[in-house]
């Protein structure tokens, strides 16, 4: 869809697209705060101490995938796919319909994994390696 909406568009707005590349996709979100939950004795922002700013927490599925939970500034919870997903695949498409500007959205991926994943994605977006490699 997004190689089409590019073709759509004269090459001036089509370089200004930014297409997300690699995102752990959000699952769901929730007013229950699962920091103030299980990291202190309080029941919501004004008196739980905000341990969800000092703690990084992952809910545990029954495949023993980890997935990330973010807090917002209103307290409200963002659980974030385990998985990475990744249009991988379709960066030749895309950069062949004109799109210039890719997007990689981190949660809390160490940073020894972080350079070498922006060098795969840079190569790849080059046209060097294969898609398989990130996937």
């Amino acid at each position: 869809q997004m190689c089409a909406i590019a073709a759509a568009l004269p090459p001036a707005q089509r370089r200004r697209l930014e297409v997300v590349v690699h995102t752990n996709v959000p699952i769901f979100h929730t007013e229950h705060c699962v920091f103030a939950q299980s990291l202190s004795n309080g029941n919501s922002y004004k008196d739980c101490g905000h341990p969800c700013k000092k703690h990084s927490l992952h809910l545990v599925d029954e495949q023993q995938q980890r997935h990330h939970v973010l807090a917002d500034s209103g307290c409200r919870n963002t659980i974030f796919n385990a998985q990475p997903q990744s249009a991988a695949p379709y960066l030749g498409a895309l950069r062949d319909a004109g799109v210039a500007n890719l997007r990689i959205e981190l949660t809390d991926q160490p940073g020894a994994l972080v350079a070498p994943l922006l060098r795969r994605y840079a190569a790849l977006a080059r046209g060097e390696g294969s898609a398989e490699e990130l996937l």
